[in-house]
C-alpha cells in the first residue's frame, strides 16, 4: 500500500502545477520523493531548503591520529557531533568552510577523510547535535521569509 501511495504521488506531480506536502518519519521515502524538505523539531522549523542543500551542508569527517585524539580547537564552528574512538575522531559538521578545513588540519591528523552520510544520519545528527553552535544558512529567524517549494515539486 505504501509503494502504491508513493507511485501515485509521483504520477500526480508529473504536471507542473502540482505540489504535494508529504510528512513521514521514514527518511528513505523522503529521500526518494522530496525536492525540498522542512525539518520540524518540537514545532520549531529547524531547516527548510532543498534536499540537496541539506545534504551538502551536513558533512562527516574521520580524522585519524597516531595516538589519542586531541581536543577540538577552540572556536571550531559548525560541530554538531563529535565521536572519539581510540585514535580517531568522527565529526559531523554543518556549513564546512575553507577555514573549518584549515582548523581540522591544524589538529595534525595523520589523515582527514570525508565520508558519505545518509540523509537519516545527517538528520539524526542535526537534530541531536548542538544546534546553537551550528549556525546554519537554512535556519529561519522569526522575521525570515520561508521559501516555498517550486511548482510541481514534492515537499
Amino acid at each position: 500500500a505504501r509503494r502504491s501511495l508513493l507511485e501515485s504521488m509521483v504520477y500526480a506531480t508529473r504536471r507542473t502545477d502540482r505540489t504535494i506536502i508529504f510528512s513521514s518519519h521514514l527518511l528513505s521515502d523522503i529521500e526518494r520523493m522530496a525536492d525540498h524538505i522542512a525539518v520540524l523539531d518540537y514545532s520549531v522549523l529547524r531547516a527548510q531548503c532543498s534536499l540537496e542543500t541539506f545534504r551538502s551542508c551536513v558533512q562527516q569527517f574521520v580524522l585519524r591520529f597516531e595516538g589519542k585524539p586531541p581536543e577540538l580547537p577552540a572556536g571550531l564552528r559548525g560541530v554538531i557531533q563529535c565521536i572519539p574512538r581510540e585514535n580517531q575522531l568522527r565529526l559531523t559538521l554543518v556549513n564546512v568552510t575553507a577555514e573549518t578545513r584549515a582548523r581540522l588540519a591544524s589538529m595534525n591528523p595523520i589523515s582527514i577523510e570525508e565520508v558519505a552520510i545518509s540523509l537519516e544520519d545527517a538528520f539524526v545528527s542535526y537534530l541531536g547535535g548542538n544546534l546553537e553552535a551550528a549556525s546554519s544558512p537554512w535556519r529561519q529567524s522569526p522575521a525570515a521569509e520561508i521559501e516555498a517549494p517550486a511548482a510541481g515539486g514534492v515537499a
